[in-house]
């Protein structure tokens, strides 16, 4: 093989693994991560942060409303912590299957707490793919007592 070949066959390798390398980069978070973020993001009550990590076409269906898209999606985020003056919260370990995290969250705000209730138990689902939260649904825990007290409080039951 002459000079020229083995030369040739170098920088084809090198360009080959530069390239597998930037491809690598450019990769998106796993989902692991994606909903580490958004848990601190959201106990932060960082909506930036939760903005990046939404898809642009998001479907979101919180405890009872849904919105499509990431600007509606954002704005029901926005009014659900306008109208829970004090929110807290507390996530569960999370669940993982595939693309999809499964876990509970406590919450807890002045009105929920003026209406007698310590926090509210809910289930969340997260869909991630490319990186980004497609996905989101959260349903009150009626395994929970308080949960449940509340709903039919609510409800004028």
């Amino acid at each position: 093989m002459g000079i020229l070949a083995r030369f040739t066959g170098l920088f084809l390798a090198v360009a080959i693994l530069s390239q597998a390398g930037q491809v690598h980069a450019q990769q998106p978070p796993d989902i692991q991560t994606v909903v580490a973020s958004y848990k601190q993001a959201i106990i932060k009550g960082d909506g930036a942060t939760v903005a990046a990590l939404f898809a642009d076409d998001v479907v979101v269906s919180d405890l009872g409303t849904t919105a499509s898209g990431k600007a509606a999606a954002l704005e029901e985020l926005r009014q659900a912590f306008a109208q829970n003056p004090n929110f807290s919260i507390a996530f569960s370990d999370t669940s993982y299957v595939l693309n999809t995290a499964i876990q509970r969250f406590a919450f807890a705000s002045d009105p929920i707490r003026a209406a007698g209730f310590n926090r509210i138990w809910a289930i969340e689902t997260l869909v991630v793919q490319n990186g980004k939260i497609a996905s989101y649904t959260a349903v009150f825990d009626s395994s929970d007592a308080e949960t449940v007290r509340f709903l039919k409080a609510v409800s004028g039951q």
